[in-house]
């Protein structure tokens, strides 16, 4: 991604003009407008809509900026960080920190972290408690690629991704559930057939969980005729919404987290797990990393490991 494109087009959408945008990143109007050209050819589709009146953000523009305004901050905030801000008496407990030599870095799907943190820990703390250890929370995805540029040693994700180079190992099946507010329970077929005609939206949670699970929400949406939606990017809004009686859900026994849990007289819970198939929960390595004995033990730990349900 162009970084002057990507700063040339959050610059247009905070002035609401490219003249004005091309002011304040003191360039001129062609180039900025080039630069935003090369970039909507490059994503595939138009970001701004340009008339004889100005210029204003078409709706991928506007799904797009959020992202862009992300993308940019957290670059800035790791640049900032490298920089140690905090000054020479502090460089070498920044140094501890950010070390990566001697550490044992573990990646983990988002949404699967509070479910394998704690198992992990206890594992080291009893047989390795001297190695030291960092988790990163990302997508699948990236926990994968991750993994493939040997960025982290051991990654715990969704599905059974096979990549060359590096070990996998299914954990467990992770089933569905169906979240409804609770006073819609009797509406509901136990078969989900009239599903979409409950006349709730279906909460989809925003990227990049909306492209990790597109293999199975696509087939799930057309099988069930679902065709109202509301995008959420968090578990405690979309508690919210469906303990307010205002939208329904699915998602993964894993993330039935006590956000849900502390209302459930709110919401209610149907096991999928005769309707849905489950998502697998796989964990990858590389036999050459350093710490093949501590990942081995790991893996022990976590083969004994079983999710907690989500209707107990």
């Amino acid at each position: 991604m162009d970084m002057e494109g990507l700063k040339s087009f959050v610059a247009v959408a905070r002035e609401k003009s490219i003249s004005r945008a091309s002011q304040a990143l003191h360039t001129s109007q062609p180039a900025l407008s080039t630069r935003i050209r090369r970039m909507e050819e490059v994503l595939g589709f138009p970001l701004l809509e340009r008339n004889w009146r100005g210029v204003k953000l078409t709706p991928e523009g506007y799904y797009f900026l959020p992202y862009a305004i992300r993308l940019l901050q957290d670059l800035q905030d790791a640049a900032s960080v490298l920089n140690n801000p905090w000054g020479d008496e502090v460089k070498p407990q920044f140094e501890e920190v950010t070390g990566q030599g001697d550490r044992l870095l573990i990646g983990m799907d988002a949404w699967l972290a509070s479910e394998y943190t704690a198992p992990i820990i206890q594992v080291l703390n009893e047989r390795f408690p001297d190695v030291k250890v960092r988790f990163v929370t990302r997508s699948t995805t990236t926990v994968l690629d991750l993994i493939e540029y040997r960025s982290i040693h051991f990654g715990i994700h969704y599905h059974q991704h096979i990549r060359p180079g590096v070990q996998t190992r299914v954990l467990e099946d992770d089933p569905l559930n169906l979240l409804f507010p609770v006073e819609y329970g009797s509406r509901i077929e136990a078969n989900l057939s009239n599903l979409s005609s409950i006349g709730l939206p279906f909460l989809l949670f925003d990227n990049p969980i909306l492209l990790s699970h597109r293999h199975i929400t696509t087939s799930l949406f057309c099988a069930l005729n679902l065709k109202s939606f509301q995008v959420v990017d968090d578990f405690n809004v979309a508690a919210t919404l469906i303990a307010e009686g205002l939208a329904y859900t699915m998602l993964p026994t894993s993330t039935y987290s006590p956000v849900f849990r502390q209302r459930q007289g709110e919401i209610g819970l149907m096991s999928l797990r005769n309707i849905v198939a489950p998502m697998p929960i796989q964990a990858t390595y590389k036999d050459s990393e350093p710490f093949g004995d501590v990942i081995q033990s790991i893996l022990e730990r976590l083969s004994e490991h079983r999710l907690q349900s989500s209707i107990e």
